[in-house]
């Protein structure tokens, strides 16, 4: 009787004993279950967010959240780097064709108007053969610096290879289009390139429009432009 008696009167204390372990156990794992959730996705943009949301209540999980931060910053900061290297020029800064063509598919989706220039350095060849290819460098980056210091707030300045370059002006008419291109040209003309001297463009412009309603065509049709403008004799603008 004694002994039955002294079992029972423990079983109440054992359970709740019991609860009390199973409650601090799981508190001291939710932490670790969220971060364990958090760690499957460390490249997504909300991971930061959803790590300074975990509420690590006692050290060791919040070394860890802490931790699982800086690799996330490290990580994102690596991708950016990666993405805005695998977008852009390397010499110049400039957006790529790569680049280029996911901007020219977004307006494309969405229906935007948009302009497009198509800009050719004249006699190139002229100035690597002549100065060198380092001094042909140096003319590249002052044309695209050039090219930066005329683009607004939403235009995308490309490079699409060698001497070739172009400006995607969303929202942007053919007449404003070609106002800009002839700011462009005359500001490159009047320009002294170090170790070259001065340089000319010739620039060919497209819009959007019923007849060219995909960006295939509205670059062929800037391009047929730039053609036009070298047949011309160069350093002019057509539209």
């Amino acid at each position: 009787q004694l002994m039955r008696d002294m079992v029972l009167g423990m079983i109440p204390a054992g359970l709740f004993g019991l609860g009390l372990i199973l409650l601090g156990t799981a508190l001291i794992a939710r932490p670790l279950r969220q971060l364990s959730a958090a760690a499957t996705q460390l490249a997504a943009p909300q991971t930061t967010q959803q790590l300074q949301q975990i509420h690590a209540w006692y050290r060791d999980a919040s070394a860890i959240r802490q931790a699982m931060l800086t690799g996330v910053q490290l990580l994102q900061q690596k991708l950016g780097q990666l993405s805005h290297q695998a977008q852009s020029d390397p010499l110049t800064g400039l957006a790529n064709r790569r680049a280029m063509a996911g901007v020219l598919e977004l307006l494309e989706k969405t229906g935007q108007a948009y302009s497009v220039l198509a800009l050719d350095i004249d006699h190139f060849k002229k100035v690597n053969d002549t100065f060198g290819h380092d001094a042909g460098d140096v003319a590249l980056k002052e044309v695209a610096d050039i090219l930066k210091h005329n683009s607004r707030t939403g235009d995308l300045a490309c490079r699409s290879g060698g001497e070739e370059f172009a400006l995607i002006l969303p929202d942007t008419s053919l007449d404003t289009a070609r106002t800009i291109a002839e700011r462009i040209r005359e500001h490159i003309e009047q320009t002294d390139v170090p170790q070259v001297g001065r340089l000319t463009m010739s620039i060919g412009a497209a819009c959007r429009d019923a007849d060219n309603l995909t960006p295939e065509s509205v670059l062929k049709r800037a391009d047929e432009r730039l053609y036009l403008a070298k047949q011309s004799g160069r350093n002019c603008v057509m539209a």
